[in-house]
C-alpha cells in the first residue's frame, strides 16, 4: 500500500492514502445491474455491449453521452444484429 506521512504539527503524524483507483465503466455498469438483480448472463450480454456503445459513437466519453446517443445504439442493434424487442423497451 502506498502511503506518505506528512506532518500537520510538530510532533502529531498524519497519514494521507493516495486516491482509489478508478474503476472502469464496465465494472460500474456491471455492479449497477447486480444491484437490480438481472440474472448473471444478461449482466454479461449487457456488459459485452459497453465497448461497441462507446466505439459506435467514435470513442467518446460516456459520461458525455445522453439518452439521445443510447437510442441511436439500440437501434442500431435493432436493425443491424437483430437483437430481441426487450433489448429496446427502455
Amino acid at each position: 500500500m502506498n502511503t506518505a506521512l506528512t506532518t500537520g504539527h510538530p510532533g502529531k503524524a498524519k497519514w494521507t492514502l493516495p486516491e482509489p483507483p478508478k474503476r472502469r465503466l464496465r465494472e460500474q455498469f456491471a455492479d449497477w445491474l447486480r444491484t437490480r438483480n438481472y440474472r448473471p448472463a444478461t449482466i454479461a450480454a449487457y456488459v459485452s455491449n459497453v465497448l461497441d456503445y462507446v466505439l459506435f459513437h467514435g470513442k467518446r466519453d460516456p459520461h458525455e453521452m445522453g439518452a439521445r446517443e443510447v437510442q441511436e445504439f439500440l437501434t442500431m442493434l435493432a436493425v443491424k444484429r437483430n437483437v430481441s424487442w426487450k433489448t429496446q423497451d427502455i
